[in-house]
Parts: C-alpha cells; sequence; structure tokens
C-alpha cells in the first residue's frame, strides 16, 4: 500500500500521518468491542465486527475502482482500510473471547466429570457395606 501511496504522489509525512491515523483507529477498537461485547455478548460483537470490516472494505473498493483521478481513489481506499481496522480489531478481540470462555469450559470438564464418577462410585461402596 505504501509503495502505491507513493506511486499516485503521496508524499512521505502524509503517508506516515495516514499511518498513525490508522494505529489510532485500530487502538480505539480495544475500547469499543469491550463495551459492544457487554451489550450485545462476544459471539454477536465478533459478527458484528467482522461485517463492519467487510462492509468498509467493499465500499471502499468500490468507491476506488470508480473514482477518476488515482489520488482521490487511493483517499477512499485509505479510508475504507482505515475504518476496517476497527472491525478487524474487535473481531480478534471477541474472537479470544470466545476461545478464552470455550477452553474454561473444556479445562473444567475432565476435573467435574471425576468428581462425578468419585460420587457415584463412593455412593456404590456405601450401598455395599450397608448391604
Amino acid at each position: 500500500m505504501v509503495a502505491y501511496l507513493l506511486t499516485v504522489g503521496y508524499d512521505s509525512p502524509r503517508i506516515g500521518t495516514i499511518r498513525t491515523l490508522s494505529v489510532l483507529f485500530e487502538m480505539s477498537a480495544t475500547w469499543i468491542a469491550p463495551k459492544v461485547m457487554a451489550k450485545i455478548g462476544p459471539l454477536r460483537a465478533a459478527m458484528w465486527f467482522v461485517n463492519w470490516q467487510i462492509v468498509c472494505l467493499v465500499i471502499g473498493t468500490s468507491l476506488f475502482w470508480h473514482a477518476t483521478k488515482p489520488v482521490v481513489g487511493a483517499l477512499f481506499l485509505i479510508c475504507a482500510v482505515v475504518a476496517s481496522r476497527v472491525g478487524l480489531w474487535g473481531f480478534d478481540l471477541s474472537v479470544q473471547i470466545i476461545i478464552q470462555e470455550a477452553s474454561e469450559v473444556i479445562r473444567t470438564r475432565p476435573c467435574e466429570m471425576w468428581m462425578d464418577f468419585v460420587s457415584v462410585k463412593s455412593v456404590k461402596e456405601k450401598s455395599a457395606t450397608r448391604a
């Protein structure tokens, strides 16, 4: 992307500013994602964030292809990619929460099954000694 922007006519300081703006959008997702997950849950948040990313990129790509000037097309593409970063990071954070929740269930399940087995075995032993 940087090589394309240089080819189109953007200078290095402007590209650096754009990359800084992109990082700010990415970091904002770390504040947005937990709030969205708290309201609608991690699974729905992941779906919303991935849809946000897809919609931003589809709109940006279509505007890029239909732009009359390369500089304007590159601007549309830049804006779409920067906005899609919120979806990318939000989706990633949501999926990490889903994976952590699933691993906790998997980790505790064998212990619960063992405790059930031990309790059934002890009940059988107690009933055998009473008889």
